[in-house]
């Protein structure tokens, strides 16, 4: 559920007001706060390859930013794997010379990927492609 704190947060990670996204809230670590996947949009986050997408991690105060990935295209899911104790992330990657292809977002320990061309294409199935939390544009 959008908050005034979620769209502040969200404002300061794509670093300007009035910024249009997209945001799914979801608990990526089970702690019981909800975390905040954003997938911004418009010529200033987007490029041939795709768009902006930030995590943001609930804290007892805020959020923390814990990942901002360039150049993902929609739609961008909750994976049931996890790593370091986060969900994975499964996001489309695809234009600006990329083909067509699925990549797994992995937290490190302190943030996703920022950048999801160099990562390998990740063969999913059933079990594993994960629920939609931001889909393809309408």
């Amino acid at each position: 559920m959008e908050t005034p704190l979620a769209r502040k947060a969200i404002e300061k990670l794509f670093e300007g007001n009035h910024v249009t996204y997209e945001a799914a809230f979801v608990d990526l670590d089970e702690d019981g706060k909800q975390d905040i996947v954003a997938y911004a949009s418009g010529p200033e986050y987007c490029g041939s390859g795709g768009c902006s997408m930030g995590v943001l991690r609930a804290t007892g105060k805020g959020y923390d930013t814990i990942g901002r990935t360039t150049v993902t295209q929609l739609p961008i899911r909750l994976l049931s794997s996890r790593t370091h104790g986060l969900r994975d992330l499964g996001v489309a990657v695809s234009g600006g010379g990329a083909s067509g292809h699925a990549v797994r977002l992995r937290f490190d320990g302190r943030r996703y990927p920022s950048n999801p061309t160099t990562l390998p294409e990740t063969a999913t199935t059933s079990d594993d492609a994960g629920s939609v939390l931001i889909p393809s544009a309408r």
